[in-house]
């Protein structure tokens, strides 16, 4: 326990090792459920309609850009360059999981069961591990032996 002097930088959300975070307490949950909502709307902007009639590969492309810059500003540096590209990383994330028919609140369960399973900070181990050739497939090293 700290005392009472001692703030934390974010709020403690994980109830004791173990516990499920409860949705409402989830920072930014509502905010993501609010983009998925609005991305259903009809008068989108013209950009974000393309986006969405556009196939899972084209979002999937999206989002690996996205998080690809927010690494490149991260070994710069750039913390506000990080907070703007993350926002962005969110965005299509959210476009995609509407693509692939996936609701937040099937992620936020999910994020709750880890958390009453493996504690708040758990994350499940890849297997098999997938690679960019094929998801699903074993990675192999040249040598035929298992990639770590």
């Amino acid at each position: 326990m700290k005392p009472a002097n001692e703030t934390s930088a974010s709020p403690d959300i994980s109830g004791g090792e173990g516990a499920a975070i409860p949705h409402d307490m989830l920072p930014g949950a509502g905010e993501i459920d609010q983009l998925f909502v609005a991305l259903g709307r009809t008068d989108l902007p013209p950009a974000t309609r393309k986006l969405l009639v556009g196939k899972v590969p084209k979002k999937a492309k999206k989002l690996i850009e996205e998080a690809a810059e927010v690494a490149i500003d991260a070994l710069a540096g750039r913390r506000k360059g990080v907070i703007n590209e993350s926002v962005d990383v969110l965005y299509h994330l959210v476009v995609l999981w509407r693509a692939c028919g996936i609701k937040p609140q099937q992620i936020w369960e999910e994020m709750s069961r880890r958390a009453r399973d493996q504690g708040v900070a758990g994350k499940l181990p890849k297997s098999p591990k997938r690679t960019a050739t094929g998801i699903g497939k074993e990675a192999t090293t040249p040598s035929g032996t298992d990639a770590e």
